[in-house]
């Protein structure tokens, strides 16, 4: 009887002690966790316009092109083309930077994309262009690897497809294709040396295609490779 009561005792203090144990641990982790998104949040952004902002961190040139945007934005009267160039711009500036980015996920010109997309955009971007950072921000190189130094761009009046032709839900009549007017943007960049990675390997050219909502703000809705048509690449 005695016996029972020594084993029974054990066992509860047996699991109290592993419950103890794995709350301290995962107290640890959600700790740790905490802190580093508490450094990310609390890096300094720079706000000129009503519409995007720029990191605490930005490179010599992010903060340029980001300055000629911002002006262009609080203009009276804008001109569409050159706002659409510059937050082109922007986005390749931030999006193809690794050397300023702080974690994995820390995707670069999210702020630009629509946000009818900016979800696939973003997982697709940490599975592939973003996967590659990963490596180099584990070895503490990310800064010495990409950083856009410099882009030139051009723009034409074009239209997107919103909404493909299809049929209607009693698959009885055909609904026509959705356009809308939009702004395609050729853009080439160049990248800073680096002594980590081999720069010749990167993308560095693309074709954007940027809409104006009715509240005045510009988003990406495509990018290809400067070759072919495809989806957002990441």
């Amino acid at each position: 009887m005695k016996d029972k009561q020594n084993k029974k005792g054990f066992l509860m203090w047996f699991v109290v002690l592993m419950s103890v144990m794995i709350l301290v641990v995962g107290g640890f982790y959600l700790y740790r966790g905490y802190q580093a998104r508490v450094n990310i949040d609390n890096t300094t952004t720079i706000s000129d316009n009503s519409y995007y902002t720029l990191r605490g961190n930005a490179t010599a040139y992010q903060k340029e092109i980001y300055k000629e945007l911002s002006d262009e934005l609080n203009k009276d009267v804008r001109d569409d083309n050159k706002a659409v160039e510059l937050v082109a711009k922007n986005y390749v500036a931030d999006f193809f930077t690794w050397s300023n980015k702080l974690r994995f996920n820390d995707m670069g010109g999210a702020q630009y994309i629509n946000r009818d997309i900016r979800k696939w955009v973003y997982d697709k971007a940490l599975d592939t262009f973003y996967n590659d950072m990963y490596y180099y921000l584990e070895k503490g190189q990310v800064k010495d690897t990409l950083e856009v130094t410099d882009s030139v761009a051009s723009v034409k009046n074009v239209k997107f497809v919103t909404e493909e032709e299809h049929y209607d839900s009693e698959l009885e009549e055909m609904v026509p294709a959705v356009e809308v007017d939009a702004f395609e943007v050729t853009i080439s960049w160049t990248y800073k040396d680096s002594s980590v990675v081999s720069i010749a390997d990167f993308q560095k050219e693309a074709k954007i295609i940027v809409v104006k909502d009715s509240d005045g703000l510009y988003s990406i809705v495509e990018v290809s490779n400067g070759k072919t048509q495809e989806n957002p690449e990441a």
